[in-house]
């Protein structure tokens, strides 16, 4: 259930707005610079991912690393399947170590279903990728990266996210509440 609700959230957030994101404008958004270490910080990315949702899985990258939660989506005669994934990527400046993030939904499969006469068929879906652009993932990021850093005395919880006035969705970092589960407020 909690993936199903993961997944039509970033479906939804990956479709509402086509709006062209400049670079400047991703930038600004999706990369911080830190005077640290590009292993300090690749260490404190992958401790928010963990703490944010224990259901990422991390594989390292020589700069950063990639961290994936697999996510269905279940509709009346379909289904979806795919992955949220997040990258991190880091490269040394003059200043420190500069962090970039990047968001995405990964569609890996899925299958359509169809009405003819008496009969149902099922149908296999188109697979890709859709990158997110969301202010509000990346700013809760930052924020709970800054934490890991010591930079910060708290961690932003989702909640308290929830009342900033930042553009987007959190659901990549704040998995749904799912009544009946032990899972704990992020």
């Amino acid at each position: 259930m909690k993936s199903f609700v993961l997944a039509l959230t970033l479906l939804v957030a990956a479709c509402a707005e086509n709006r062209q994101v400049t670079r400047e404008e991703y930038l600004l958004v999706a990369s911080r610079t830190y005077g640290l270490s590009q292993e300090r910080l690749i260490r404190a990315a992958e401790e928010v991912l963990r703490k944010s949702d224990n259901e990422y899985t991390i594989s390292h990258q020589p700069r950063g690393l990639v961290a994936t939660k697999p996510w269905t989506l279940f509709l009346l005669l379909a289904f979806h399947e795919g992955v949220t994934q997040w990258k991190v990527d880091t490269e040394k400046t003059g200043k420190g170590t500069k962090i970039y993030l990047d968001l995405s939904s990964i569609q890996t499969g899925g299958a359509t279903g169809a009405i003819a006469g008496t009969s149902v068929y099922t149908l296999p879906s188109s697979t890709g990728e859709a990158k997110i652009f969301s202010p509000a993932a990346f700013n809760l990021f930052f924020a709970r990266l800054d934490k890991e850093l010591g930079r910060r005395a708290d961690w932003l919880s989702c909640e308290d996210a929830a009342r900033k006035n930042w553009e987007g969705s959190f659901e990549a970092l704040c998995p749904p509440k799912i009544e009946g589960t032990k899972r704990e407020s992020r």
